[in-house]
């Protein structure tokens, strides 16, 4: 037996689709996940470049997105010559102020040194 479904039946994820252009970012998903990747980093023994947080960032999204039908940040991602790039983690890692107000820190929770001509080791 086949069951129709009428046009005013929506599924979970019609709607979440709908309120996808709504998202706004998870300040407090934002700085943990952040954080939780240079914890991780560290404990490797290696410091990470903000490209590496940002891919990573992208990749646990998308992935988290795909497993359950949400992402972990909620952040806006934005195409960059580099590639996929989240507004507030970027931010974030620029030490911008209405970012740390956005995630609700006062001063960078981890230490900065070049890596290169454009580079950031975290």
């Amino acid at each position: 037996m086949v069951v129709m479904e009428s046009a005013h039946d929506t599924s979970t994820l019609d709607r979440w689709k709908a309120s996808a252009g709504a998202m706004r970012p998870v300040g407090a998903r934002v700085r943990e996940t952040i954080l939780h990747l240079i914890r991780r980093a560290d404990e490797g023994g290696f410091r990470v470049t903000q490209y590496d947080i940002l891919k990573s960032l992208f990749f646990a999204d998308r992935s988290h997105l795909n497993k359950y039908r949400r992402p972990i940040t909620f952040d806006q991602y934005h195409a960059l010559p580099d590639g996929p790039v989240s507004s507030l983690s970027y931010d974030v890692l620029k030490e911008a102020l209405h970012a740390f107000e956005a995630v609700e820190i006062d001063e960078p929770l981890w230490t900065t040194e070049p890596a290169g001509e454009r580079a950031i080791r975290y």
